[in-house]
């Protein structure tokens, strides 16, 4: 793979984020699920889309998002901002003050190339920039939770069967300085 860029996107971005959006979900459900229904991947792909509007909205402040470009294509996206509402339902109370990492999206053809790593790197960074010092992840595809269970260790949280029978959500709370996550 040639070098890959990683920046903040554009608005003129956005249309080629979203077909990202749909081609990784699809894939991800696809691969997860016999029979994935598609209505589930819409709504997901709906929410990514809201979560970058509102990166737009709130130029960057509530939001923010990066992107990876390999020769001026959009190959993976990632971003943080407020939890949403799996942990918020979920997690104590007390750590919903801290940022949610979320669309972590690596276009199929790109992905196990550290393309996530380098996005990863950037927005640690841009955490740490802002202050924080510990995020939260949370997952329900089972097999990016086996990723993140081998980099991350045991999830702080886990939803048994959440998703049906042998697929839960898991949740990480997240010490943005440990050693454990510069593996990611």
């Amino acid at each position: 793979m040639k070098s890959i860029i990683i920046r903040e996107p554009f608005r003129e971005d956005t249309k080629e984020i979203h077909e990202l959006f749909l081609t990784v979900i699809h894939d991800a459900f696809r691969k997860e699920m016999e029979n994935p229904d598609f209505d589930e991947v819409i709504s997901e792909v709906e929410q990514q889309k809201k979560n970058l509007d509102n990166y737009f909205t709130t130029k960057g402040k509530d939001e923010f998002c990066i992107i990876a470009l390999s020769e001026n294509i959009i190959i993976g996206t990632l971003s943080f901002g407020k939890a949403q509402n799996m942990i918020l339902k979920h997690m104590d109370s007390s750590l919903h003050h801290l940022p949610e990492i979320k669309t972590a999206y690596v276009l199929p053809d790109y992905q196990h190339q550290g393309v996530l790593k380098n996005l990863y790197k950037a927005l640690f960074n841009e955490l740490t920039n802002r202050g924080y010092e510990e995020a939260l992840l949370d997952c329900g595809y089972q097999i990016a939770s086996g990723i993140y269970h081998k980099k991350l260790g045991a999830p702080t949280l886990r939803l048994p069967d959440h998703w049906g029978k042998g697929i839960h959500h898991n949740f990480w709370k997240i010490d943005l300085h440990s050693d454990i996550f510069k593996n990611i």
